[in-house]
């Protein structure tokens, strides 16, 4: 099948990035807001380690949103004010599904499959689809970038290939932000 059209483009921007002395955070931002035109979902939420374990104070989260596919400022308002402190937690929800298996999650319902959801916030912000890919590191996943949808979606094969080719490329560049630091130090 193949990625959707425009990713090409896209991991080339992304890679530009790597001769820029952006902050990782400046780069995150940049690649969810650019990817969520791309792939045309709504809402996005990333975990990205930024020190040297996921679960330790370098974890970050960002929300974004754009209104294409129905996303209102009510849904990321809710998001924030519902899930406690916005971190990735051991065995919970959507992201912890991706990033423990190193592989794309896709829901296509998430009132359909309770452990997307153990809290309820999904279902209370009113979101129906979810999907979610590891940013990956050359030895292990470094975060999850995950989007949500307000209605039902089956399951697109070239949206899955094109997050995880944008998932690799994040994780490159973090790894490389992090190697050059401790360089730096």
């Amino acid at each position: 099948m193949g990625p959707i059209e425009g990713t090409d483009d896209l991991l080339r921007k992304i890679r530009n990035f790597e001769e820029r002395s952006i902050e990782a955070e400046g780069l995150i931002i940049y690649c969810i807001e650019e990817m969520n035109l791309l792939l045309g979902w709504p809402l996005a939420h990333v975990f990205a380690c930024l020190g040297e374990d996921l679960f330790s104070s370098g974890q970050r989260s960002f929300w974004r949103m754009h209104s294409r596919g129905g996303a209102k400022r009510g849904h990321i308002d809710c998001l924030k004010a519902l899930w406690p402190g916005t971190k990735l937690y051991p065995e919970s929800g959507v992201p912890w599904l991706a990033y423990a298996s190193a592989k794309p999650v896709w829901i296509e319902d998430i009132r359909q499959k309770p452990e997307a959801d153990p809290t309820g916030i999904l279902e209370e912000a009113r979101l129906r689809a979810a999907f979610a890919i590891p940013i990956l590191g050359r030895r292990k996943a470094l975060g999850v970038i995950e989007w949500f949808h307000t209605e039902v979606r089956e399951e697109e094969p070239a949206l899955i290939e094109t997050g995880l080719l944008l998932g690799k490329q994040v994780g490159m560049l973090l790894e490389s932000r992090k190697s050059r630091s401790r360089r730096a130090a």
